[in-house]
């Protein structure tokens, strides 16, 4: 995961899946503060070991809007999320 997203990739992400953009950056912030502080979220490199890891501490209830985006990517497939990588970030 990107230490900060651009505003393209808040604004493709929050209309494509239809989430409050502003929300979403907001809490984007708050999950960089919890993961600078747990170790888990440090070595996490999957979109579900992120989620897990949030799940797991109790977080990821005070972020319903990473909440949902999450739960998306933890199930997308490997080779869909590379694609979706690609066009969120401008690749």
């Amino acid at each position: 995961m990107q230490e900060k997203p651009n505003e393209r990739s808040f604004d493709t992400v929050s209309a494509i899946y239809k989430l409050d953009r502003d929300l979403l950056e907001a809490e984007f912030g708050i999950f960089k503060n919890v993961k600078a502080d747990d170790e888990t979220l440090n070595t996490s490199k999957t979109a579900s070991e992120i989620y897990k890891s949030l799940h797991q501490a109790d977080v990821i209830q005070m972020l319903p809007e990473l909440h949902k985006i999450m739960k998306i990517f933890a199930v997308i497939p490997a080779t869909t999320w590379q694609n979706v990588h690609a066009v969120v970030c401008g690749e």
